[in-house]
């Protein structure tokens, strides 16, 4: 598969970084996740926002402007778009690290910056999405805003893997659920987490979670099928009894939890309103 390596197209498989890069040393890289609905990106306007608006945060200027970087997306979903089965669609991945760590008296040429693909296929989206997402509360905090901000999509996602694989000591088919320093309900390792509750779309404060795509588009989704919605803070045991639980993320999009630390959600099955949201995704990115 072909990918994008400082400006140049290259096939992955050739594609070297250095092992002295930031990204590799101290896991210091700015990313964005995206993905094609029908080989198209509506949503990539609000992807590349979140994207600089990072590299503004860690003070990192890349050679590339929106322009730039919105060519080689495009280029590869072109290049890499006829390569998949019927009904597949593409990842789209963004990385930018500020290049080799001088530390090592090593010569830093400037930043490094990745835009890669990777098949979302359509099998394994549709059988999750039927399937539905388990969620184990576990020890592993999210990390506050005072030390990685928010509105900052990033790499250093070491707390991500501890809360994996204690969520599935629990629940091997499970995916973790982190709380905040207060215990209430932050999200998950790759997705918001939300809770439909008495006719409300409730999602935890804009403070403790990140900024996600997929959530601020499910919260307008929300709007236009006259759905109330609340930001607030969301206790474990609330998330547990609530009529409905909602797991967001980019590659996959709107998918029922189905169980809450062993606890059945509604029937176990897809409730009323995530079907609603869902439709309302399908049919604004699909259209």
């Amino acid at each position: 598969m072909q990918i994008y390596l400082n400006g140049t197209r290259t096939d992955a498989a050739n594609a070297t970084i250095s092992a002295f890069d930031l990204g590799f040393t101290m896991g210091v890289t700015v990313t964005e996740q995206m993905r094609t609905f029908a080989r198209k990106t509506p949503l990539i306007e609000r992807h590349l926002d979140r994207f600089f608006g990072g590299l503004e945060i860690i003070e990192l200027e890349i050679p590339y402007d929106r322009s730039q970087l919105k060519f080689q997306i495009q280029d590869l979903i072109d290049e890499n778009g006829p390569t998949l089965a019927a009904g597949d669609e593409l990842g789209i991945g963004l990385c930018a690290t500020p290049g080799i760590a001088s530390a090592f008296g090593q010569t830093n040429d400037g930043p490094t910056v990745l835009v890669y693909n990777y098949a979302l296929r359509r099998g394994f989206v549709q059988t999750l999405i039927k399937s539905g997402i388990r969620l184990t509360s576990v020890e592993i905090q999210e990390i506050s805003a005072a030390s990685i901000p928010k509105d900052l999509k990033c790499r250093s996602r070491m707390h991500y893997y501890l809360a994996e694989n204690q969520a599935q000591a629990v629940d091997a088919n499970s995916r973790a659920l982190l709380n905040d320093a207060n215990g209430n309900v932050a999200e998950g390792t790759i997705a918001s987490v939300v809770m439909i509750q008495n006719g409300r779309l409730v999602a935890p404060v804009k403070e403790t979670v990140l900024s996600g795509v997929t959530l601020g588009f499910t919260i307008e989704l929300a709007g236009k099928i006259n759905l109330p919605v609340e930001r607030r803070n969301i206790s474990v045991a609330e998330l547990e009894a609530a009529d409905e639980v909602l797991w967001l993320t980019t590659p996959i999009g709107i998918v029922a939890v189905t169980h809450v630390n062993q606890n059945m959600i509604g029937d176990g099955n897809t409730g009323a309103i995530t079907q609603r949201l869902s439709d309302a995704w399908h049919e604004s990115l699909n259209g």
